[in-house]
């Protein structure tokens, strides 16, 4: 685990240099997602024996300097760290189990079951999965990731307007 944290933080340190600390720490999120769908096992080790791991603790400091960076007070700075990497691994964690390395074709065929199952639901009494569905079948984990590390992130981004 901190061999691969330690690759994250070479990354972040680079990340970290961007002028812009909002576009920072979504790309710094984007990098530990991606590290985490690349390894199924990473979620579950990443924030354990910190003590024997520092370069997750590095790579956790990498957020909370960009989130220094904003007019925020130090309690919305912990709430917008404690989010971000929450989401981040939360999503990550999540995302990493489902099908790694699946080509398209089965990948298709794999949604298409999914959403089969979806549309057997009552449209009455599940309008929103109905509504939704097409969206589900056709969607990029990485992209339905960065709409809500978006979402994350206009929130910290009011907080630091309104602070002005």
């Amino acid at each position: 685990t901190d061999l691969v944290m330690g690759e994250l933080v070479v990354q972040a340190d680079r990340i970290a240099t961007g002028p812009n600390p909002i576009a920072n720490l979504r790309a710094l999120g984007l990098a530990l997602f991606e590290a985490m769908t690349a390894r199924r096992w990473l979620a579950a080790y990443l924030m354990r024996s910190v003590d024997m791991q520092p370069n997750s603790m590095r790579v956790y400091e990498h957020f909370g300097q960009q989130v220094q960076r904003l007019d925020l007070t130090s309690r919305q700075r912990f709430h917008a760290v404690s989010a971000i990497v929450s989401y981040v691994v939360g999503v990550g964690s999540e995302m990493s189990q489902g099908p790694t390395g699946v080509p398209d074709d089965e990948r298709a065929a794999m949604m298409a079951e999914y959403v089969a199952a979806w549309r057997a639901f009552d449209p009455a009494e599940y309008p929103f999965i109905h509504e939704v569905a097409d969206e589900f079948e056709h969607h990029q984990d990485t992209e339905q990731f960065l709409a809500g590390l978006d979402l994350l992130l206009a929130g910290v981004r009011l907080q630091h307007a309104s602070a002005g």
